[in-house]
C-alpha cells in the first residue's frame, strides 16, 4: 500500500514538473516571438543578415571578400547592444525588449565597421590600448565605426522598408 502511495506521489510530482516545464518553454517562445516580432514584419535573425548582405558595397571597397559570421543572442547586456569578436570574426547582435529595428540597424552597422577596421586596419590589434588611454567613447575605432553607422543607417533603413521587411 505505501508504494502505491509513493508510486502516485512521485507520477503526480513528475507530471507537476513536466507541466511547469513545458508552461515555461511557452512563456519563452512567446517572450521571444513578441521580442523578435516588434514592429517588424521579419524576425530581428532575418533583418540582421539583411543588413549584414546590405553592405557589401562597403566591403568589396575595402577588399574584404567575405561577410561576417553573425551570431544572435536574446539576452540582456549592461554594457552593450553588440560586439565584434575579432578572433572569430564575428559580429553578436543582442537582441532585447529595450531595442527596437533602428537600434539594431545602427549596432549591425557599427559592428560591421569594427570587421572592417580589423580586415582593413593593422592598428586595430591596439583597440584595448586605446580604451585604456582615452575611454570607450573617445576610442578612435568607436568613433569611426560610430560615424559610419550614422552615416548609412538612414540608407539601410530605407532599403529594409523598400523590400517589406519593415
Amino acid at each position: 500500500m505505501e508504494l502505491d502511495i509513493l508510486i502516485i506521489f512521485l507520477l503526480s510530482f513528475c507530471l507537476f514538473c513536466a507541466v511547469n516545464l513545458i508552461n515555461e518553454f511557452i512563456k519563452d517562445f512567446k517572450k521571444r516571438s513578441s521580442i523578435t516580432n516588434k514592429g517588424l514584419r521579419v524576425p530581428y535573425s532575418k533583418l540582421i543578415k539583411e543588413v549584414v548582405r546590405w553592405t557589401a558595397p562597403f566591403l568589396l571597397d575595402n577588399r574584404i571578400k567575405e561577410y561576417p559570421k553573425i551570431k544572435v543572442s536574446y539576452r540582456k547586456c549592461k554594457k552593450a547592444d553588440g560586439y565584434y569578436l575579432p578572433k572569430s570574426q564575428t559580429i553578436e547582435i543582442l537582441v532585447n525588449n529595450q531595442i527596437d529595428a533602428n537600434g539594431i540597424v545602427f549596432v549591425c552597422l557599427h559592428e560591421i565597421a569594427h570587421y572592417i577596421q580589423h580586415q582593413t586596419n593593422p592598428d586595430f590589434k591596439n583597440y584595448d590600448r586605446y580604451e585604456h588611454k582615452v575611454g570607450y567613447d573617445k576610442n578612435p575605432f568607436e568613433v569611426q565605426a560610430n560615424l559610419f553607422a550614422r552615416e548609412h543607417c538612414t540608407s539601410c533603413m530605407k532599403h529594409l522598408k523598400s523590400i517589406g521587411y519593415l
